[in-house]
C-alpha cells in the first residue's frame, strides 16, 4: 500500500479527492483517509512500523500536530503538537538509541524553535541538539550522519560524514569535492571587482 497527499482538487472533482489517500497496490483500490467520517488533510504521510497506521503533519489553524491515524479510520492520536500559533515545518523517520524508533519534526514547539524526536506512541519526546539538521541523513543507530557542509578549499558545500553531536568538526570526513566541468571557467564572464 502507498500513502500520499493530494494538495487540491478541481471544482468538478469530489470533495474526497483532497487530503491523505491510500492506494492498495494489489487491488488498485484508492480511498481518502478519514477519521469518524472526517477527511484527514495533512502532509508528509509516513507509515508506522506495523503498517496499520500513518503519521501525518496537520495544520489545525491554531496549532500544528503530528498525528497517527489508523488506515481503517478507527483511531487518531496526537503525538506532538506545536506551540499555539506555531507550526511544524518538516517530519521524517529517525531512530534514537535510547528511545527507539519514531519521528523527528522541526518547528515552533513549546520550548521555542527546535527539532524534536518523538517515539511512535508519543510517550517519549526529546529535543535534539542544535547541530541536528532536517537536511542531514542519519544512520539507523543515530550515531553518524551525512550532510552538506561548507568546504573553504572548494568554496562551496560538499558532502561530509560526521559523528552526531560534533560541533567542532573533529569527526568530519569529506566524501565529495566540487569540480567544475572541464573548461567551464574559461567560458564564464569575468566578475567586476569594485575599487
Amino acid at each position: 500500500m502507498i500513502a500520499y497527499q493530494r494538495l487540491g482538487s478541481t471544482n468538478v472533482a469530489p470533495r474526497e479527492s483532497i487530503g491523505i489517500h491510500v492506494i492498495d497496490l494489489r487491488s488498485g483500490e484508492e480511498r481518502s483517509l478519514a477519521y469518524h467520517d472526517t477527511l484527514q488533510l495533512g502532509a508528509d504521510p509516513i507509515w508506522t512500523p506495523e503498517g496499520d497506521a500513518i503519521a501525518v503533519r496537520q495544520n489545525l489553524d491554531e496549532f500544528w500536530r503530528l498525528a497517527i491515524i489508523r488506515t481503517d479510520g478507527s483511531a487518531l492520536r496526537t503525538i506532538l503538537r506545536s506551540a499555539s500559533g506555531g507550526g511544524l515545518s518538516a517530519m521524517h523517520r529517525h531512530h534514537d538509541l535510547r528511545l527507539g524508533g519514531g519521528l523527528v519534526a522541526s518547528g515552533n514547539l513549546s520550548v521555542g524553535p527546535a527539532a524534536a524526536f518523538v517515539n511512535w506512541d508519543g510517550t517519549a519526546i526529546q529535543i535534539l541538539p542544535t547541530d541536528y539538521s532536517m537536511a542531514d541523513v542519519y544512520s539507523y543507530d543515530g550515531l553518524r550522519g551525512v550532510g552538506s557542509r561548507y568546504d573553504a578549499r572548494d568554496s562551496l558545500t560538499a558532502l561530509f560524514t560526521f559523528k552526531t553531536g560534533d560541533l567542532t568538526g573533529a569527526t568530519y570526513h569529506q566524501i565529495t569535492h566540487y569540480a567544475p566541468a572541464t573548461g567551464i571557467a574559461s567560458r564564464l564572464p569575468a566578475i567586476p571587482v569594485a575599487k
